[in-house]
């Protein structure tokens, strides 16, 4: 595990997926269809649970001089602050370890249960699952 500092919010742009977890990987390919890609952008998976469901959406921020509210996606606040984090190596070939590092991540004392579950694709490898801690 491991903590990080947001230091800034993230504004992100983001499509939803259907059904969870069933339209997931739809949801993300959706979103690189209408976002071009860049490795300078920051990816996301951002779940909650609302009303015994879990919604999820697939986001990616703008990048600088570039306007992605043409697109009409939903708007979203990544927050800045601290976060505890696990990093999953070949997230592809290992789905069931996103349940398994968010259900560990809940667990702990110092995250808000009312956060979030974040995931950061760092890389086209490496994921970090990621909950905001209490204030």
């Amino acid at each position: 595990m491991e903590q990080i500092n947001l230091p800034a919010d993230i504004l992100v742009y983001c499509v939803y997926a259907e059904s969870f977890p069933e339209d997931v990987q739809k949801c993300h390919e959706t979103l690189h269809s209408l976002v071009p890609f860049s490795p300078e952008r920051h990816y996301f998976g951002i779940s909650v649970l609302e009303n015994s469901e879990m919604i999820y959406k697939a986001a990616a921020n703008a990048l600088p001089e570039e306007d992605l509210t043409p697109l009409n996606l939903e708007e979203f606040t990544v927050p800045k602050g601290d976060y505890t984090c696990i990093l999953i190596h070949d997230f592809m070939n290992n789905v069931p370890a996103f349940k398994e590092a968010f259900d560990r991540l809940f667990a702990l004392p110092q995250i808000d249960p009312e956060s979030y579950a974040y995931e950061w694709y760092i890389s086209d490898h490496v994921a970090r699952c990621m909950v905001k801690n209490k204030v």
